[in-house]
């Protein structure tokens, strides 16, 4: 074979593969664009317990401890995987008697949840504490934007608030079948005669808003909940025993759904309000917080045709 002949040949196997490596970058670069991608593997229990281990030194003022029952009923073949996540600071007032500002923690008119998405996503990759992100935004804030305004103190139960939303940022990420979130607010004998006559009128939001009710309402402490949504109603002037459900609600339109519309598979997350009561007639600061149980379910498995 002349020398001509074989430059030729070689020549055309080139062309071919460059033909090959071009129809082949179109067609990846056509299915990227459309949203095709790579499937994701559908997560396990035990690649739950290890986000959720993971994510423990990124949200350093939580406790987060799981829970061996599901505390709401459950439909056939559900196996949700539940954790009870509190704060471990010890002044844990979630807002004023008399308003619907966190105590000791400014405005949350103040709170960026964009910036503070792009904090959480950042100490997911540096597994850097999400406070430390935050307050490094605040402090670079002509670089990154600031998440909360100078004017905002950050401290509990605000903390506790933000670290939470970067945990749920966490558990949504993983291939299940969805995640629950279910907020149950507590409240003391704060209403006494040292309350003011008047108090502020609720907002609408605030007013009438579905719940979870107790699976036995005779019992003192509520622990287990029926599934199905029923509507509560507050009324001006609210009472002590309307606390824990305004806290919890508080929370809930405020903070957590918000932060869930900006998650990629917030299609999978529902957030629940829990019915609850004032724990005392007496005093106790201590009582004026929330508990929120995040429940993980795992995919079903397929049924066989």
């Amino acid at each position: 074979m002349s020398l001509a002949m074989c430059n030729s040949t070689f020549n055309q196997a080139i062309a071919k593969w460059r033909y090959f490596l071009l129809a082949s970058f179109t067609i990846l670069f056509t299915l990227a664009h459309f949203g095709c991608k790579t499937k994701q593997i559908v997560a396990t229990e035990a690649d739950v317990r290890k986000a959720i281990n993971n994510a423990m030194p990124l949200v350093p003022d939580l406790s987060i401890t799981s829970q061996s029952i599901p505390i709401i009923d459950q439909e056939e073949g559900d196996k949700p995987i539940t954790y009870l996540v509190e704060s471990k600071m010890v002044k844990e007032y979630v807002f004023r008697v008399t308003d619907y500002k966190l105590d000791w923690a400014g405005d949350k008119e103040k709170i960026d949840l964009d910036q503070l998405k792009s904090a959480i996503d950042r100490a997911y990759e540096t597994q850097n504490p999400i406070p430390k992100e935050i307050t490094g935004s605040i402090t670079v804030g002509a670089s990154y934007g600031p998440i909360v305004s100078g004017t905002v103190t950050i401290n509990a139960p605000l903390w506790y608030i933000l670290q939470l939303l970067g945990l749920i940022d966490g558990v949504t990420k993983l291939n299940v079948e969805k995640v629950e979130i279910a907020i149950k607010g507590f409240a003391d004998g704060e209403k006494s005669d040292k309350w003011p006559r008047v108090v502020d009128h609720l907002p609408d939001n605030y007013r009438t808003f579905p719940v979870l009710g107790p699976s036995e309402e005779n019992n003192d402490n509520w622990i287990f909940y029926h599934k199905a949504e029923r509507e509560r109603k507050i009324y001006d002037p609210y009472k002590n025993d309307d606390l824990p459900d305004l806290r919890a609600q508080y929370i809930r339109t405020e903070f957590v759904e918000p932060f869930v519309q900006r998650l990629d598979n917030k299609d999978r997350c529902r957030v629940y309000v829990l019915r609850n009561k004032a724990v005392s007639e007496k005093e106790k600061p201590e009582w004026r917080k929330a508990k929120v149980y995040v429940m993980i379910y795992l995919k079903r498995p397929l049924e066989p045709k």
